[in-house]
């Protein structure tokens, strides 16, 4: 059974990740003989349900180590962790810290680092699975300018996850992101609400700041005494000068949280607002250039929706890429920062928007290839939101990292083992009773149409059997079944059909067998398929697309392990033609490895009595000499260590092909055909 995944993560969001942008220096040593171009970013957010001190253990970093290797194996070089507010600090006091979320940040950041990945890092995070905080993030938001004790113990918060972060050599750098702050969603609201949030956010202020002749363009006749308005309701036509007002809101805790977190960035909203006739749509291209505070990336998002009808309908390959290079034309046109699309979602099923435009499935292929090469040519990377598919499991602390938080028992012990980490053994007779509370689960994207899934792992019982219950707020049992029995195969019990959880239902599971362990509890009634994999760990049919992208970007932009004739093709390669011959001299800025490098190089047999000398030069280490002759030449390379290192190969002397093949035409000067140059450690 796959780890179970949900949204979210104390610290980080489970697969799917980003703090200082470029790197400063580059991660290679100098002299360097070529551009020294930060790598592109490869990432993908990660997400674990973790939020406690029970999450700290060794079989739980265990699993992040082994979700980071199929990380780095798919061909990404980032992870980009969640890092929530209410988290990390639960009161809304400088000096509060759950240092069990520090913990946590700590050693994945390290456990990310010797897995050969850099770490982003979204902070500022709206969502957390924990039930510790005094106010939610959308309760504090909006005083972070109207309260100083609400700036304060943000501020507070940001130095103490830069502290953590900036410890670790693989951390580039943290981003805000508009979405966390989207003060848009009270547009919604009543306007009581909506008053209310205006003076707690300031919009007053900033309307008495504004010409008169502005203030009327916005207001018209509307015009109030004070200029105390309430935050203007959704597509009227105030909304041009409420968007104003947040596009310099966000700019302002843009440049303040830049004071604690030097390496800061923020994504940007690339969408833009609707207002009535003429204008039709307020856009927020000022925040683009992230008020040219420097050494910053604006970073965006893409969707297939972005600029489309969004009536249900597909994009051909041409739409979509006309609709992206656009999106990127656009804001490349209020910046020269460098761009790097955090949520590159291509594919996306996020419920309430079902309507959203799709790039037709059959032309995803193509679409990949051509964005990869948007992406390499114009951005600084990308990142999945998630590598895997994401569960949408109102049931928190479903594997019991928290012990028994959330969950009322009966005939329950949780038990540890180092490869599983924690689990239930539930007693014949015994009960597990969860409590959905009310609202759901905060952040939880779950469908209003459907019925829920239940389904759990169970381990070393026999016959084991389940009766399930749901109780509805009254305590009145509004569903039941009985003998409810595992997939013999997998142990895996997966039960559909339950009733829709409003909030403040109750599920129970009975044990009708005898006693057993049950872990991964899921309660969910749909999926965000976003993933290249799905939630079980199978490839999706454009997943080989994106690990060939990540190939690719990588040659690009990294020193590798292993160059053969079409990844020499890059710009930490010099002398190597494209079908791979090299003539007097080439150069290899080689990545990180070890183990000693072999030379592949390959002369035609049809050559004969051909031989040239070779002299291979590593970077602090010894020259090596070899004679080549026709045929597969296999040398090894001195290499003092494994650290990145300059490869050069001379020969003394070279030949042209009609020397040995008449008919040959090449006017090259030749000495042979590179076939591989490679570490030991290097992956085929």
């Amino acid at each position: 059974m796959q780890p179970f995944r949900s949204l979210w993560l104390a610290t980080a969001v489970g697969v799917l990740a980003m703090a200082a942008a470029h790197w400063a220096g580059g991660r290679w040593p100098a002299p360097v003989p070529f551009p020294q171009a930060a790598p592109l970013i490869r990432a993908t957010h990660y997400t674990a349900d973790v939020s406690a001190p029970d999450f700290w253990s060794r079989a739980d970093l265990a699993q992040a180590t082994k979700d980071f290797r199929a990380i780095r194996k798919a061909g990404f070089n980032t992870v980009i962790l969640i890092v929530s507010w209410t988290g990390f600090q639960p009161r809304l006091d400088p000096a509060s810290r759950s240092e069990e979320h520090y913990r946590l940040l700590d050693g994945l950041i390290a456990a990310a680092g010797r897995e050969g990945l850099d770490v982003l890092l979204r902070v500022g995070y709206a969502h957390d699975i924990s039930n510790t905080p005094d106010k939610l993030h959308h309760d504090r938001a909006p005083g972070l300018f109207r309260d100083a004790a609400t700036q304060k113990a943000w501020l507070a918060y940001l130095h103490d996850v830069q502290e953590v972060a900036s410890a670790h050599p693989n951390f580039r750098y943290a981003f805000l992101t508009w979405e966390d702050f989207f003060f848009f969603d009270y547009t919604f609201a009543p306007e009581e609400a909506r008053l209310a949030a205006s003076e707690r956010l300031g919009y007053p202020e900033f309307l008495r700041q504004l010409p008169e002749a502005e203030y009327r363009a916005y207001y018209g006749d509307e015009v109030k005494p004070g200029r105390v308005h309430p935050i203007p309701a959704y597509n009227t036509r105030p909304i041009a000068a409420f968007s104003r007002f947040w596009d310099e809101w966000l700019l302002r805790l843009f440049a303040e949280s830049r004071t604690v977190m030097p390496n800061l960035n923020m994504e940007v909203r690339v969408d833009c607002d609707p207002v009535p006739e003429p204008e039709r749509f307020v856009c927020h291209e000022r925040t683009f250039d992230l008020g040219g505070a420097p050494n910053a990336t604006t970073i965006i998002y893409y969707t297939p929706a972005w600029g489309a009808d969004n009536k249900g309908d597909l994009a051909s390959v041409n739409e979509a890429m006309a609709r992206f290079d656009y999106l990127l034309a656009q804001v490349r046109k209020h910046t020269e920062n460098p761009i790097f699309i955090d949520q590159f979602n291509f594919v996306d099923n996020t419920p309430g928007f079902e309507r959203n435009t799709r790039i037709d499935p059959s032309q995803m292929s193509e679409f990949l290839k051509r964005a990869g090469q948007a992406i390499a040519g114009k951005t600084a990377g990308y990142a999945l939101w998630t590598m895997w598919d994401v569960t949408a499991n109102i049931a928190a602390n479903g594997e019991f990292e928290r012990g028994l938080d959330g969950w009322r028992t009966t005939g329950a012990t949780v038990m540890h083992s180092v490869d599983n980490g924690n689990h239930v053994h539930l007693e014949a007779g015994g009960t597990l009773s969860y409590f959905v509370r009310e609202g759901g689960r905060e952040g939880v994207p779950i469908r209003a149409d459907l019925p829920f899934t239940l389904r759990f792992q169970t381990r070393e019982a026999s016959r084991p059997r389940f009766g399930v219950e749901v109780l509805n707020p009254q305590g009145e049992r509004i569903f039941f079944k009985e003998g409810v029995a595992p997939d013999p195969a997998t142990g895996v019990v997966q039960l559909g059909g339950l009733p829709y959880f409003a909030g403040r239902e109750t599920l129970r599971i009975l044990n009708q067998g005898g006693a057993v362990n049950i872990d991964g509890i899921l309660l969910f009634n749909g999926r965000q398929e976003n993933g290249i994999f799905t939630a079980d760990g199978e490839p999706k049919p454009f997943a080989a697309e994106i690990i060939a992208l990540n190939q690719r970007l990588a040659e690009l932009s990294e020193a590798q392990r292993e160059y053969g004739a079409s990844s020499a093709q890059s710009p930490f390669v010099k002398g190597v033609s494209e079908d791979g011959w090299v003539g007097k001299r080439a150069t290899f800025w080689m990545g990180d490895g070890t183990g000693p490098l072999y030379l592949y190089a390959y002369v035609p047999e049809g050559w004969t009595g051909y031989s040239a000398k070779l002299n291979a030069r590593v970077s602090g280490a010894r020259p090596t000499q070899a004679t080549l002759h026709p045929g597969m030449n296999r040398v090894l390379l001195a290499r003092q260590k494994p650290s990145p290192t300059l490869v050069t190969l001379e020969c003394q002397s070279t030949v042209k092909a009609k020397r040995f093949d008449p008919a040959n035409d090449d006017t090259r000067p030749l000495c042979f055909v590179l076939r591989q140059l490679s570490t030991a450690s290097a992956t085929p």
